[in-house]
């Protein structure tokens, strides 16, 4: 029950291997998580990583475009089934979401920024909750 994401063997079974080191966040169906991939070479403090966007349920692109991955200035269906963007100066870290942009900090001193849709807010369904207790 569930799923999971095979990500990027390093070189030597090990060394420069992509690795999640921060929590994911979950925005309505879209969970939200960055991996590293650091520089294999030894004494390297350097390396890339990725942004991922993912259908919590699924584990698979989210139904709905969620960030600009053509990078024609919008979020369109032209970038549907894309479910991740390269870092390539710096490790990302862990990010946050404010409206509708996602702010990550980079090991390079950098914050990378990019417009994320998550869909607007579902006004059907359960919008409270009430407990009934039994009398005695």
């Amino acid at each position: 029950h569930g799923w999971y994401l095979d990500l990027a063997a390093g070189v030597s079974g090990g060394d420069g291997a992509e690795r999640v080191v921060s929590e994911p966040l979950l925005r309505r169906s879209t969970l939200f998580f960055n991996t590293i991939v650091p520089d294999s070479r030894s004494c390297s403090d350097g390396g890339t990583g990725w942004l991922v966007s993912l259908d919590f349920a699924t584990g698979l692109a989210p139904s709905d475009a969620v960030f600009d991955a053509n990078n024609d200035g919008t979020i369109d269906s032209s970038d549907a089934g894309y479910v991740g963007q390269e870092i390539v100066d710096g490790l990302p870290a862990q990010s946050g979401i404010l409206g509708n942009m996602q702010y990550t900090p980079t090991s390079d001193g950098q914050l990378a920024s990019r417009e994320v849709n998550v869909g607007s807010a579902n006004s059907e369904g359960r919008l409270g909750w009430q407990e009934i207790a039994p009398k005695n």
